[in-house]
């Protein structure tokens, strides 16, 4: 990705964007920490303000809205009426914006990368996705296919620290991992465990 001082100019409309040199990875997905999005009022001649706006992904894969500014310097234009806020809908502006940018990573069932996904080739994913992490529904959703995925990656590292690599592996905290891994031993997918030793 470019560094933050560098815009994207989209030579068709006359837009801007610049992107942080810095990602937050959350489950297989890098995301943008920040887009920046610049479109000029006076495209094709129309008589729009200059609107900027300024997309923030956390730490936790939370992208909010951080600044919206509308910009209307031609003396002899309508300046900013009432229109040009409502034609702003910041859910579909911030979750377009992040998913544009993301990148998925899908791996094989041992969990070793296989492709990179971008919004040329799954942007309905990725929308879903983003739109999911907005909505500060950041708990995966539990499903089979995600505890096969921790199995896999537990069994891959038996011999080092299995749980700590579920950790890493899909971005949770130490206790979200455990979870994971127990609810894989319920459902089969892992042996259950003997004191002081471990078993995949």
């Amino acid at each position: 990705m470019p560094d933050g001082s560098d815009w994207i100019v989209f030579e068709s409309t006359g837009a801007r964007m610049r992107l942080s040199g810095s990602n937050v990875v959350l489950e297989d997905h890098y995301l943008p920490r920040t887009v920046e999005i610049s479109v000029n009022g006076r495209i094709n001649n129309g008589p729009d303000p200059e609107t900027y706006a300024r997309v923030e992904v956390s730490n936790d894969g939370i992208p909010r809205l951080t600044e919206l500014r509308f910009t209307s310097d031609d003396p002899d234009g309508p300046g900013i009426r009432q229109a040009d806020l409502r034609e702003v809908q910041v859910a579909a502006l911030v979750e377009d914006l992040v998913a544009m940018y993301t990148i998925r990573i899908d791996r094989d069932p041992g969990g070793e990368a296989r492709a990179a996904v971008t919004s040329l080739d799954d942007k309905p994913a990725l929308l879903r996705f983003v739109g999911r992490m907005r909505s500060g529904r950041t708990a995966r959703d539990i499903t089979p296919e995600l505890l096969t995925r921790v199995a896999n990656v537990y069994r891959a590292n038996i011999d080092r620290h299995p749980t700590k690599a579920v950790e890493h592996h899909f971005q949770v905290s130490q206790r979200m991992a455990a979870e994971y891994v127990s609810r894989a031993r319920k459902r089969g997918l892992l042996p259950p465990t003997k004191r002081g030793k471990k078993n995949a």
